[in-house]
């Protein structure tokens, strides 16, 4: 589940909502927490550095999405206690859930003593296991997908928010766009 920002700044995530503050204060217990857990509850690590990456993720996009709006933000938080490539990581992990959990269990997520990984250790394999062309092939996809439909004559006309933000989501994937610079400029337009 993705947690999302309201425009009052009021952030949902997992059934909760959360101040900007609570998010703050959640990361950071969540990041005490991690700190004291042992190779043994590394099934437990991975899905608070995923939950942390959630509530990060939206942050980041509720102060415009950019890394330096976003890191001016981060220091004048608590968050700025956290190593800034930890933070980094967290919205990596979140981001890359899936592809996190195949490596935690072909076990490229662990030392050979069991223990696992630091999150710039973590960060690296994401890196290198993650697929190359993943946007390039994407687009010749969809770019082929959309020569087909444009062929059929069939005009997109939605009727209602909930078949328009389809559509919308459908081209921001197609075109690579970042949804938190659109989201921004669409609120813009609405002042």
């Amino acid at each position: 589940m993705t947690a999302s920002v309201s425009l009052s700044g009021k952030i949902s995530y997992k059934n909760k909502t959360f101040t900007v503050k609570d998010g703050i204060d959640h990361i950071v217990a969540n990041n005490d927490a991690i700190s004291l857990l042992t190779r043994d509850y590394a099934g437990d690590v991975f899905p608070l550095w995923k939950d942390s990456g959630e509530l990060l993720l939206s942050m980041k996009a509720f102060v415009g999405g950019s890394k330096s709006d976003f890191g001016k933000w981060v220091a004048t938080t608590e968050l700025s206690e956290i190593d800034p490539s930890d933070r980094y990581c967290m919205m990596l992990i979140a981001s890359e859930w899936k592809l996190v959990q195949a490596l935690l269990e072909s076990g490229d997520l662990f030392k050979k003593n069991g223990d696992p990984l630091g999150l710039s250790s973590i960060q690296k394999i994401l890196a290198e296991k993650k697929p190359k062309d993943a946007k390039a092939s994407k687009g010749k996809k969809d770019a082929k997908a959309s020569k087909g439909k444009s062929d059929s004559k069939e005009s997109v006309d939605p009727k209602n928010e909930a078949e328009l933000a389809k559509l919308v989501d459908a081209i921001i994937k197609s075109k690579g766009f970042d949804v938190s610079v659109f989201t921004k400029q669409l609120v813009a337009l609405q002042k």
